[in-house]
């Protein structure tokens, strides 16, 4: 069997690009992956890629499982599990269709978690920190100043003062 490899030029890509920007990065990842500098590819490699990128449901659903799930162990090798991928090929699908690694962003959902019930709840830090995942105080406290620039105290403290103000603000306007 005679195969032959066809390519396309960069005003094909540019065109691409143009109208589907995520999957121009696709085919600019197959033109660096490729080596050409002609800045032509070959087009199986260019459908292997999309092939590989095709099914987003792992991942897709993934993400909707993961709030539910934030205080067991969300490793790479249990989330790959959960989508059904090698390690490997998660965390790179993952961070190419979320934006972020894996831990980046469970630690952001872990910290969305926490903010909420901070805010809504009256459980302990203790508490809090074993809900959403974090094992200990330390480690959530470390999170929120990495990230907020603020303890879960200092957001609490903060979100219920505010709560008290605008109380205070709405039965001062009320007739």
């Amino acid at each position: 069997m005679d195969t032959q490899v066809t390519t396309l030029p960069r005003e094909v890509i540019k065109r691409s690009a143009e109208r589907a920007p995520f999957d121009a990065r696709k085919i600019r990842f197959a033109i660096e992956r490729a080596g050409s500098a002609t800045g032509e590819f070959a087009a199986d490699e260019a459908a292997l890629l999309a092939a590989q990128d095709a099914d987003t449901q792992p991942i897709q659903d993934l993400l909707a499982w993961l709030p539910e799930h934030l205080a067991e162990d969300l490793s790479i090798p249990k989330l790959a599990a959960v989508a059904n991928l090698s390690e490997r090929h998660f965390s790179r699908r993952f961070k190419a269709e979320v934006g972020v690694g894996p831990g980046e962003h469970v630690e952001a959902v872990r910290l969305e978690s926490a903010c909420r019930l901070l805010e809504s709840t009256q459980l302990t830090i203790e508490q809090l920190a074993h809900l959403c995942g974090f094992g200990a105080v330390e480690t959530m406290n470390r999170a929120f100043r990495r990230r907020l620039g603020t303890t879960p105290i200092q957001h609490r403290h903060h979100f219920n003062h505010a709560l008290a103000v605008s109380a205070m603000e709405d039965g001062a306007n009320e007739p």
